[in-house]
């Protein structure tokens, strides 16, 4: 597993955009974690002031930096519209977790399924990573979705607290293969 993020964090697709996130995200991540629709299945607090989005981002670079978890934020032109990240690196099993948020007004036009291809290809080609997971809540349909277009399989129910209420989840899991 190679955790250097040094250098190789931007990525580009056909349409997007995606950049080590930075400060002057700052607004753009509070209005996406401000917005219910955004965070109702993430068991995150809505974000309710400017400096929370600040302190997230100082928390994500220094992790970024030790090699923790790589955050990035995703372009539409100059529009930000969302943020990617992979996070919880298990290095038994040569994977990492990933997350994703995405502006409503952006959902419904593959941006995600865009963005979620690139950072697959990221992760089994720069990290050299064997698996790719995601763990969301099972009534989180786009997610199912999203997941399932972009070839990940359907593993592993469990319960578990988020934001402190019961949830029924699923995993779903990316093995690399010869298409990558």
């Amino acid at each position: 597993m190679n955790k250097d993020f040094s250098g190789k964090l931007p990525l580009t697709t056909e349409r997007l955009q995606l950049r080590k996130m930075e400060m002057s995200d700052a607004q753009s991540l509070f209005l996406l974690r401000s917005d219910e629709r955004v965070v109702r299945y993430t068991g995150l607090p809505l974000y309710t002031s400017f400096e929370t989005a600040k302190d997230y981002i100082s928390r994500r670079t220094e992790d970024t930096d030790k090699g923790d978890c790589v955050f990035w934020s995703i372009f539409l032109a100059e529009d930000f519209i969302g943020c990617i990240s992979l996070w919880n690196f298990d290095e038994g099993e040569n994977s990492a977790e990933a997350g994703y948020e995405l502006m409503p007004a952006y959902h419904g036009y593959g941006y995600m399924s865009e963005a979620l291809r690139a950072v697959v290809l990221y992760a089994f080609g720069e990290m050299k990573l064997s698996a790719v997971t995601a763990d969301l809540r099972s009534d989180n349909t786009a997610s199912v979705r999203l997941l399932e277009r972009c070839g990940f399989i359907r593993g592993r129910e469990h319960s578990d607290l988020l934001g402190g209420i019961p949830a029924d989840m699923v995993v779903y899991t990316l093995k690399k293969s010869a298409d990558f």
